[in-house]
């Protein structure tokens, strides 16, 4: 099977990558702020927002499926200007819609739990889009082009993965904490941002089997513990034998920052009985992944 990856540098992309290549797919890595060096693995490093490279990278290889993962996912950002929020996760996704429709590809579309404001209900993939801020904004327009373009596909909503990280990929929600940590300073936690922490290899496994089952649709593909992120980073401290007396809970209000977090509980109930996949909660996924740091 021929697989083209956007993102294929970033931190799920690159374990995307590494899953499909090591199962004897044909595939082509794309990422915007570096190329990754897998072996048998075609990489190349471009904007999707140019329309006419996207395509030509699209015509060079006729994927069978496109596994779309790049995306603009700072969140404040986001909120602060628009325009490149836009042209990150709007237009680069109909760049890649376009050029689908030219090579019959099917589409696995990541999208974001930010689809959704959290407001007082379980959240299913039957929930209508309600975003808070303009990054989820932009994740529900482009799910919405992806519904819209008469082919086949997947819609994989993930909420804050975290997992083994490469040195040149941004920190996730663990790295951040356990670096602070470790270097003994105060780390200051939101007690009213809740999340579903994705264990990133979880959504790895999950992925895969829609694929391989040929399953079509939008799937919540995160972990089963809502938790606020005070109480996530007290278990990281637990789990990494750190000082926990160094982790406060705060209000977000003293963070300052542009856009709006939602809290939403996302449902994996769908994806679980699709695949047969087991989510781990957030003290397994820490405690598989206190075996794999640093190494691997």
């Amino acid at each position: 099977m021929k697989i083209l990856i956007t993102g294929g540098s970033g931190r799920i992309g690159f374990k995307l990558v590494k899953r499909f290549a090591s199962s004897g797919n044909e595939v082509v890595s794309i990422s915007k702020t570096s190329t990754i060096n897998v072996p048998k693995v075609k990489s190349s490093f471009f904007d999707l927002a140019d329309a006419g490279k996207t395509s030509k990278a699209m015509n060079d290889f006729i994927p069978d499926i496109v596994i779309h993962t790049a995306a603009l996912t700072n969140v404040d950002m986001c909120e602060t200007d628009p325009k490149l929020a836009y042209a990150q996760n709007v237009n680069a996704t109909r760049n890649i819609i376009e050029s689908c429709k030219k090579t019959d590809s099917k589409v696995v579309f990541v999208s974001s739990s930010f689809v959704f404001d959290g407001k007082g209900e379980l959240f299913t993939e039957d929930s209508g889009p309600c975003p808070i801020n303009y990054y989820g904004k932009t994740k529900q327009i482009a799910e919405e082009v992806v519904k819209d373009s008469g082919l086949e596909y997947l819609i994989l909503r993930t909420d804050q993965p975290y997992g083994k990280l490469e040195a040149w990929q941004k920190d996730d929600n663990v790295r951040r904490v356990l670096k602070a940590l470790q270097q003994s300073k105060e780390v200051h936690e939101p007690l009213d941002w809740y999340n579903n922490p994705t264990y990133i290899n979880n959504f790895v496994d999950a992925t895969a089997e829609l694929i391989k089952k040929g399953s079509n649709g939008v799937f919540n593909l995160v972990g089963k513990d809502f938790i606020n992120r005070y109480e996530w980073a007290i278990k990281i401290a637990k789990i990494f034998n750190k000082d926990i007396t160094k982790v406060e809970g705060v209000d977000s209000t003293s963070f300052h920052l542009a856009a709006i977090r939602p809290t939403a509980n996302i449902s994996n109930d769908k994806v679980v009985k699709e695949t047969g996949v087991r989510f781990f909660g957030v003290e397994e996924g820490l405690s598989e992944l206190k075996k794999v740091a640093y190494r691997d």
